[in-house]
């Protein structure tokens, strides 16, 4: 039993309606405020019906000196806990970046509303649409060569359409044709890459897409 002056620390009353739960509890007796394993396991022993733990977080007092002695004393800290309710875990039946090709190629996943992947990296959010947290780094790593490649050639064409393909060009009829031009064959090889993302999951991973 986790204790607090001698005290069993105990949950406040649940929400009456399923949310993000975040709360404050006492750092216990004899657990130093640097010791987040044993933070976790307290909000994990804690954890309500229903919900599950995200994390926790320890927090200055608001009315705690702001001294040497204060920030080493356990009794003017608190411990943050943040819960979810257990019907917002998504079960992930593939990598993340099996889900991140995915939408990126147009597909819908199970996923879409907790996760929302760009060339860039993957954003994730609650089911409620609060941010979470933002990974940038290059999750096309985990996936095969080709599937690199068709995702490379589409991220360059969305940038070149981005920038405009009159950009740096002179405003004359030569090179309008030239810019529809290339307009029109990125066109046609992104829908060739955009293909080959597609099939590669389908033909892979056919229950991560909810849409064909």
């Amino acid at each position: 039993m986790w204790t607090y002056k001698q005290q069993p620390i105990r949950i406040p009353m649940l929400p009456t309606q399923p949310r993000e739960w975040a709360i404050s509890l006492p750092i216990p007796d004899g657990v130093e405020i640097g010791d987040h394993d044993a933070h976790d396991r307290m909000a994990t022993e804690l954890v309500p019906p229903g919900y599950m733990l995200v994390g926790t977080i320890p927090v200055s007092r608001r009315d705690s000196p702001r001294d040497a002695v204060a920030l080493r004393d356990p009794q003017w800290w608190r411990i943050r806990v943040t819960y979810i309710p257990a019907a917002w875990q998504r079960e992930l039946r593939a990598p993340v970046a099996v889900y991140a090709a995915a939408q990126v190629a147009g597909m819908e996943t199970a996923n879409d509303d907790v996760m929302a992947a760009d060339y860039d990296g993957i954003s994730y959010r609650m089911p409620t649409g609060r941010p979470t947290r933002r990974e940038c780094y290059d999750w096309t790593r985990e996936l095969p060569d080709d599937v690199r490649r068709a995702l490379d050639e589409m991220r360059y064409i969305a940038r070149r359409r981005t920038v405009g393909y009159m950009h740096g060009r002179p405003n004359t009829e030569r090179a309008r044709l030239v810019a529809d031009r290339d307009e029109t064959g990125d066109s046609r090889r992104y829908e060739e890459a955009r293909d080959v993302v597609r099939g590669w999951v389908l033909a892979t991973y056919p229950t991560v897409p909810t849409t064909k």
